[in-house]
Protein backbone atom coordinates (compact mmCIF):
# COMPACT_ATOMS: atom_id res chain seq x y z
CA UNK A 1 0.00 0.00 0.00
CA UNK A 2 1.18 3.51 -0.90
CA UNK A 3 1.21 4.64 2.93
CA UNK A 4 0.79 8.44 1.65
CA UNK A 5 -2.33 8.03 -0.38
CA UNK A 6 -3.85 5.02 1.02
CA UNK A 7 -4.61 3.02 -1.45
CA UNK A 8 -5.70 -0.55 -1.11
CA UNK A 9 -3.94 -3.92 -2.84
CA UNK A 10 -7.25 -4.23 -4.50
CA UNK A 11 -8.72 -1.96 -7.35
CA UNK A 12 -12.31 -0.32 -6.56
CA UNK A 13 -14.33 -2.14 -8.86
CA UNK A 14 -12.01 -5.02 -9.47
CA UNK A 15 -13.32 -8.60 -9.53
CA UNK A 16 -12.35 -11.48 -6.96
CA UNK A 17 -13.53 -14.64 -7.42
CA UNK A 18 -15.70 -13.82 -10.53
CA UNK A 19 -17.78 -11.31 -8.46
CA UNK A 20 -17.51 -7.64 -8.94
CA UNK A 21 -16.46 -5.66 -6.21
CA UNK A 22 -18.94 -3.06 -5.18
CA UNK A 23 -17.69 0.80 -5.55
CA UNK A 24 -21.11 1.47 -6.35
CA UNK A 25 -23.34 1.60 -2.91
CA UNK A 26 -26.53 0.38 -4.40
CA UNK A 27 -25.64 -2.12 -5.87
CA UNK A 28 -26.64 -4.08 -2.23
CA UNK A 29 -28.74 -1.91 0.30
CA UNK A 30 -31.63 -2.96 2.95
CA UNK A 31 -34.30 -1.10 3.75
CA UNK A 32 -34.78 -0.62 7.53
CA UNK A 33 -36.62 -3.47 9.58
CA UNK A 34 -36.67 -5.55 6.05
CA UNK A 35 -34.20 -8.56 4.76
CA UNK A 36 -32.32 -8.73 1.47
CA UNK A 37 -33.91 -6.86 -1.44
CA UNK A 38 -31.79 -8.75 -3.71
CA UNK A 39 -28.32 -9.14 -5.18
CA UNK A 40 -29.00 -6.08 -7.97
CA UNK A 41 -28.91 -2.44 -7.77
CA UNK A 42 -31.64 -1.71 -5.09
CA UNK A 43 -32.01 1.61 -3.72
CA UNK A 44 -34.15 3.38 -1.04
CA UNK A 45 -37.24 4.93 -2.44
CA UNK A 46 -37.43 9.01 -2.20
CA UNK A 47 -39.13 10.53 0.97
CA UNK A 48 -40.42 14.07 0.99
CA UNK A 49 -41.67 15.58 4.33
CA UNK A 50 -39.97 17.81 7.20
CA UNK A 51 -41.79 15.07 9.63
CA UNK A 52 -39.87 11.77 8.17
CA UNK A 53 -37.64 10.06 10.12
CA UNK A 54 -33.95 10.37 9.70
CA UNK A 55 -33.84 6.57 10.08
CA UNK A 56 -35.86 6.60 6.36
CA UNK A 57 -32.99 8.07 4.98
CA UNK A 58 -30.22 5.70 6.05
CA UNK A 59 -28.45 3.31 3.10
CA UNK A 60 -28.08 0.33 4.56
CA UNK A 61 -25.34 -2.15 3.70
CA UNK A 62 -26.05 -5.51 5.34
CA UNK A 63 -28.83 -6.66 7.15
CA UNK A 64 -29.63 -4.93 10.78
CA UNK A 65 -28.96 -7.34 14.05
CA UNK A 66 -31.81 -7.15 16.54
CA UNK A 67 -30.59 -5.94 20.00
CA UNK A 68 -29.66 -3.20 22.12
CA UNK A 69 -27.16 -1.82 20.11
CA UNK A 70 -29.74 -1.26 17.21
CA UNK A 71 -31.76 1.08 19.56
CA UNK A 72 -28.50 3.08 20.67
CA UNK A 73 -27.82 3.74 16.21
CA UNK A 74 -31.24 4.66 16.52
CA UNK A 75 -31.16 6.95 18.91
CA UNK A 76 -28.10 8.41 17.73
CA UNK A 77 -29.72 8.63 13.64
CA UNK A 78 -32.77 10.69 15.47
CA UNK A 79 -30.20 12.95 16.39
CA UNK A 80 -27.64 13.28 13.89
CA UNK A 81 -28.77 17.37 13.74
CA UNK A 82 -26.92 18.24 16.91
CA UNK A 83 -23.70 16.79 15.63
CA UNK A 84 -23.69 18.49 12.25
CA UNK A 85 -22.34 22.34 11.58
CA UNK A 86 -24.80 24.59 10.17
CA UNK A 87 -23.45 24.56 6.52
CA UNK A 88 -23.99 20.98 5.94
CA UNK A 89 -26.79 21.19 3.42
CA UNK A 90 -26.77 17.45 1.38
CA UNK A 91 -26.36 14.82 3.25
CA UNK A 92 -25.22 11.27 2.92
CA UNK A 93 -25.75 8.66 5.87
CA UNK A 94 -24.58 5.11 5.51
CA UNK A 95 -24.83 1.78 7.76
CA UNK A 96 -21.92 -0.71 7.80
CA UNK A 97 -20.35 0.37 4.67
CA UNK A 98 -17.25 -0.89 4.11
CA UNK A 99 -13.75 1.14 4.08
CA UNK A 100 -10.49 -0.32 4.09
CA UNK A 101 -10.46 -3.07 6.88
CA UNK A 102 -13.09 -1.00 8.92
CA UNK A 103 -16.86 -1.01 8.89
CA UNK A 104 -18.39 1.72 10.80
CA UNK A 105 -21.76 1.40 12.36
CA UNK A 106 -22.64 4.98 10.65
CA UNK A 107 -21.01 6.76 8.06
CA UNK A 108 -22.56 10.54 7.59
CA UNK A 109 -21.12 13.16 4.71
CA UNK A 110 -21.71 16.13 3.71
CA UNK A 111 -20.90 16.95 0.44
CA UNK A 112 -20.54 19.69 -1.81
CA UNK A 113 -23.00 20.05 -5.48
CA UNK A 114 -20.11 19.43 -7.45
CA UNK A 115 -20.36 15.45 -6.43
CA UNK A 116 -23.23 15.17 -8.27
CA UNK A 117 -21.71 15.49 -11.83
CA UNK A 118 -20.55 12.32 -11.75
CA UNK A 119 -23.41 9.46 -12.83
CA UNK A 120 -21.45 6.29 -12.81
CA UNK A 121 -17.51 7.12 -11.56
CA UNK A 122 -14.62 5.16 -13.77
CA UNK A 123 -12.66 2.57 -12.31
CA UNK A 124 -9.24 3.71 -10.67
CA UNK A 125 -10.84 7.43 -10.26
CA UNK A 126 -10.48 6.73 -6.03
CA UNK A 127 -6.84 5.83 -6.73
CA UNK A 128 -6.29 8.85 -9.24
CA UNK A 129 -7.91 11.53 -7.13
CA UNK A 130 -6.19 10.46 -4.17
CA UNK A 131 -3.28 10.88 -5.90
CA UNK A 132 -3.37 14.23 -7.12
CA UNK A 133 -4.74 15.51 -3.81
CA UNK A 134 -1.54 13.94 -2.27
CA UNK A 135 1.27 15.81 -4.81
CA UNK A 136 -1.03 18.36 -6.13
CA UNK A 137 0.09 17.93 -10.12
CA UNK A 138 0.94 15.23 -11.69
CA UNK A 139 1.63 13.73 -15.54
CA UNK A 140 -0.49 10.93 -16.81
CA UNK A 141 2.89 9.05 -17.00
CA UNK A 142 3.60 10.03 -13.95
CA UNK A 143 0.43 8.77 -12.58
CA UNK A 144 0.49 5.76 -14.49
CA UNK A 145 3.80 4.81 -13.06
CA UNK A 146 2.94 5.55 -9.30
CA UNK A 147 -0.37 3.55 -9.75
CA UNK A 148 1.91 0.64 -11.94
CA UNK A 149 -1.24 0.92 -13.90
CA UNK A 150 -1.04 1.52 -18.52
CA UNK A 151 -1.12 4.66 -19.44
CA UNK A 152 -4.16 4.51 -21.66
CA UNK A 153 -6.30 3.35 -18.42
CA UNK A 154 -4.95 6.58 -16.54
CA UNK A 155 -5.28 9.11 -19.80
CA UNK A 156 -9.28 7.41 -20.20
CA UNK A 157 -10.16 8.46 -16.16
CA UNK A 158 -8.59 11.43 -16.66
CA UNK A 159 -10.82 12.28 -19.07
CA UNK A 160 -13.87 11.13 -17.65
CA UNK A 161 -12.61 13.06 -14.23
CA UNK A 162 -12.49 16.13 -16.13
CA UNK A 163 -15.68 15.96 -18.04
CA UNK A 164 -17.04 15.85 -14.70
CA UNK A 165 -15.32 18.78 -13.77
CA UNK A 166 -13.08 16.93 -10.86
CA UNK A 167 -9.01 17.33 -12.83
CA UNK A 168 -8.29 20.18 -14.66
CA UNK A 169 -6.03 20.08 -17.59
CA UNK A 170 -2.54 22.26 -17.57
CA UNK A 171 0.39 21.94 -20.05
CA UNK A 172 0.87 18.50 -19.82
CA UNK A 173 -0.39 17.47 -16.47
CA UNK A 174 -3.63 17.35 -14.12
CA UNK A 175 -4.20 18.62 -11.34
CA UNK A 176 -7.80 18.58 -9.02
CA UNK A 177 -10.57 21.24 -9.64
CA UNK A 178 -10.75 22.94 -6.28
CA UNK A 179 -13.84 21.88 -5.11
CA UNK A 180 -12.93 18.53 -4.94
CA UNK A 181 -9.84 19.09 -2.94
CA UNK A 182 -12.96 19.28 -0.11
CA UNK A 183 -15.96 17.30 -1.93
CA UNK A 184 -16.89 16.19 1.38
CA UNK A 185 -16.99 19.31 3.98
CA UNK A 186 -17.47 16.65 6.70
CA UNK A 187 -17.06 13.04 7.71
CA UNK A 188 -18.47 11.91 10.23
CA UNK A 189 -18.38 8.26 11.42
CA UNK A 190 -19.46 6.99 14.38
CA UNK A 191 -19.59 3.01 16.38
CA UNK A 192 -22.26 1.98 18.69
CA UNK A 193 -21.22 -0.52 21.28
CA UNK A 194 -23.59 -1.68 24.15
CA UNK A 195 -20.85 -2.70 26.76
CA UNK A 196 -17.57 -3.13 24.95
CA UNK A 197 -16.27 0.38 24.80
CA UNK A 198 -12.77 -0.29 24.19
CA UNK A 199 -13.54 -2.27 21.23
CA UNK A 200 -15.39 0.97 20.11
CA UNK A 201 -12.56 3.11 20.25
CA UNK A 202 -10.16 1.12 18.77
CA UNK A 203 -12.59 1.14 15.74
CA UNK A 204 -13.28 5.10 16.56
CA UNK A 205 -9.85 6.02 16.29
CA UNK A 206 -9.10 3.54 12.89
CA UNK A 207 -12.17 5.43 11.19
CA UNK A 208 -10.02 8.93 12.03
CA UNK A 209 -7.80 7.78 8.59
CA UNK A 210 -10.47 9.36 6.34
CA UNK A 211 -12.86 11.00 8.88
CA UNK A 212 -13.16 14.39 10.25
CA UNK A 213 -14.88 13.48 13.38
CA UNK A 214 -15.18 10.53 14.85
CA UNK A 215 -16.98 9.19 17.62
CA UNK A 216 -18.61 6.58 20.20
CA UNK A 217 -22.07 5.70 21.30
CA UNK A 218 -22.59 4.05 24.32
CA UNK A 219 -25.13 3.82 26.71
CA UNK A 220 -25.51 7.11 29.09
CA UNK A 221 -24.37 5.40 32.38
CA UNK A 222 -21.00 3.56 30.24
CA UNK A 223 -20.35 7.25 29.01
CA UNK A 224 -19.56 9.21 32.26
CA UNK A 225 -16.91 6.24 33.08
CA UNK A 226 -15.61 6.16 29.15
CA UNK A 227 -14.66 9.68 29.45
CA UNK A 228 -11.92 9.70 32.10
CA UNK A 229 -10.37 6.75 30.99
CA UNK A 230 -10.12 7.86 27.56
CA UNK A 231 -9.08 11.34 27.98
CA UNK A 232 -5.43 11.00 27.71
CA UNK A 233 -4.91 8.83 25.08
CA UNK A 234 -7.85 9.46 22.52
CA UNK A 235 -8.73 13.28 23.02
CA UNK A 236 -9.39 13.31 19.42
CA UNK A 237 -12.36 10.66 19.78
CA UNK A 238 -15.93 12.27 20.50
CA UNK A 239 -17.94 10.69 23.15
CA UNK A 240 -21.85 10.17 22.66
CA UNK A 241 -24.25 8.56 25.13
CA UNK A 242 -27.66 7.22 24.92
CA UNK A 243 -30.06 7.28 28.19
CA UNK A 244 -32.93 5.06 28.81
CA UNK A 245 -35.18 7.39 27.13
CA UNK A 246 -33.50 6.65 23.98
CA UNK A 247 -32.51 10.18 24.20
CA UNK A 248 -28.40 11.37 22.76
CA UNK A 249 -26.44 13.36 24.83
CA UNK A 250 -22.91 15.03 23.25
CA UNK A 251 -20.48 13.98 26.42
CA UNK A 252 -17.57 15.43 24.67
CA UNK A 253 -17.09 16.64 21.28
CA UNK A 254 -14.90 14.96 18.34
CA UNK A 255 -11.52 17.11 17.76
CA UNK A 256 -11.79 18.00 14.23
CA UNK A 257 -9.17 16.76 12.44
CA UNK A 258 -8.45 16.46 8.38
CA UNK A 259 -8.33 12.45 6.76
CA UNK A 260 -4.80 10.77 6.46
CA UNK A 261 -6.04 8.23 4.04
CA UNK A 262 -7.22 10.01 0.67
CA UNK A 263 -8.15 6.99 -1.36
CA UNK A 264 -10.78 6.04 1.78
CA UNK A 265 -12.01 9.66 1.43
CA UNK A 266 -12.59 9.62 -1.78
CA UNK A 267 -13.87 6.09 -1.71
CA UNK A 268 -16.71 7.80 0.98
CA UNK A 269 -17.13 10.96 -2.02
CA UNK A 270 -18.09 8.68 -5.25
CA UNK A 271 -19.71 6.32 -3.01
CA UNK A 272 -21.98 9.15 -2.36
CA UNK A 273 -22.19 10.19 -6.08
CA UNK A 274 -23.27 6.72 -7.37
CA UNK A 275 -25.90 6.56 -4.50
CA UNK A 276 -27.39 10.09 -5.71
CA UNK A 277 -27.71 8.78 -9.10
CA UNK A 278 -31.36 7.55 -10.32
CA UNK A 279 -31.66 3.94 -11.07
CA UNK A 280 -34.86 2.43 -12.96
CA UNK A 281 -36.39 0.79 -9.38
CA UNK A 282 -36.03 3.79 -7.01
CA UNK A 283 -33.78 6.67 -5.52
CA UNK A 284 -31.30 6.57 -2.78
CA UNK A 285 -31.84 8.73 -0.41
CA UNK A 286 -30.01 12.21 -0.01
CA UNK A 287 -31.02 14.35 3.27
CA UNK A 288 -31.74 18.02 1.85
CA UNK A 289 -31.48 20.31 5.10
CA UNK A 290 -32.48 22.97 3.18
CA UNK A 291 -35.26 21.99 1.82
CA UNK A 292 -36.10 20.69 5.84
CA UNK A 293 -36.66 16.90 4.91
CA UNK A 294 -35.52 13.95 3.29
CA UNK A 295 -35.22 13.81 -0.01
Amino acid sequence: MNRRIGIPPTRIGAKENGRRLALDPTARVFQANAGLRGQGMHTLSRIAGANQSWADAVNRFRPRRPGPEESIEDAVVESLSTLLTTDCHQLWIAAQYQIGAGLPDLTIASFEPELLRFSTPPELAVQVLAYLRVVGKAKPATIAGRLRQPKDSILDVLTELACAGAVEPTIAAFSLAPPWRAILPEVITIEAKVDNWRRALHQAARNCLFSHRSYIAVPFHIAHRVRPLAEAALRRIGILGVDSQGRMHVIREARRQPPRLWAYYYQVALAVATASTEHADGVSCIVDRREGGIH
